[in-house]
């Protein structure tokens, strides 16, 4: 995969212009095995979900080794884009058990979860 870190700066100085510093916002996973996907987020701290593309290897394995009806534990689970991941991977058959020890991003992990759909995540 070709990377462009001259992208990343420039979308890191355009929403630090744009976002307030503590603020999060939504947006769609715009690439890889999470597209489409809802996420609530904070710029500043977790741009590597605006690309979609976070630890690109390890999405690869998820996806490569879930199946509808498995199940996937995500111990600390920060805002949930795994667990997200997996969610839809294994479908309404399957489970997911995602553990967040912080109250903050445990409360916006459960957001994540709401504005998808996805049911099968507790």
């Amino acid at each position: 995969m070709l990377k462009l870190p001259v992208s990343g700066d420039i979308l890191r100085q355009f929403t630090r212009r744009i976002l307030p510093s503590g603020e999060r916002v939504w947006f769609q996973v715009p690439t890889g095995p999470g597209r489409g996907l809802w996420l609530k987020v904070e710029p500043y701290l977790e741009e590597r979900y605006l690309s979609g593309c976070p630890e690109p290897g390890v999405q690869e394995e998820i996806s490569n080794r879930l199946r509808p009806g498995d199940c996937f534990y995500d111990a600390g689970a920060h805002v949930g884009f795994y667990s997200l991941l997996a969610a839809r991977l294994v479908g309404k058959g399957g489970h997911v058990v995602a553990f967040e020890p912080d109250p903050a991003n445990a409360a916006v992990l459960q957001e994540n979860i709401t504005r998808n759909n996805l049911g099968q995540i507790e």
